[in-house]
């Protein structure tokens, strides 16, 4: 098979990539970790932002990038900031297509549900377009 890898882009960090994986059917078992300071900035891009996944086959120096998974985070801003996620679907980017699942587990060391909400307080106009896109 073609030796494949993931990419993990995640709020304003470097993207991290797994080991390479020669396999039709590739297990990665692939973690990353991040410190990131709780401000305005973080929370509103947890309310609005997406951690991406990306499947890529290696070709020589370069690579082609074949699936790509999509996980929401707002659900990070509750009481329990956690998510896991057994069948995640991953679409090619060209058409849209299924090509596979990921299991993605997405875990927070802190609750931030009451600063979430002290921001939506303090933030009205923000309160107001971050409800009407998750009523969307």
């Amino acid at each position: 098979g073609t030796p494949s890898f993931v990419i993990v882009d995640f709020f304003n960090f470097e993207s991290e990539a797994s080991s390479g994986f020669e396999d039709r059917n590739p297990q990665f078992d692939f973690a990353c970790t991040y410190k990131v300071p709780v401000d305005d900035f973080l929370i509103k891009y947890l309310a609005t932002e997406s951690l991406v996944l990306e499947l890529c086959n290696l070709r020589g120096p370069d690579f082609d990038l074949v699936g790509r998974c999509t996980v929401p985070l707002e659900v990070l801003l509750g009481s329990r900031p956690s998510l896991k996620l057994a069948q995640e679907p991953l679409l090619n980017p060209r058409d849209g297509s299924q090509i596979g699942t990921v299991s993605v587990e997405i875990r927070m060391a802190k609750a931030i549900d009451q600063l979430y909400h002290l921001y939506l307080e303090q933030h009205p106009q923000e309160r107001a377009r971050l409800l009407q896109a998750s009523a969307a």
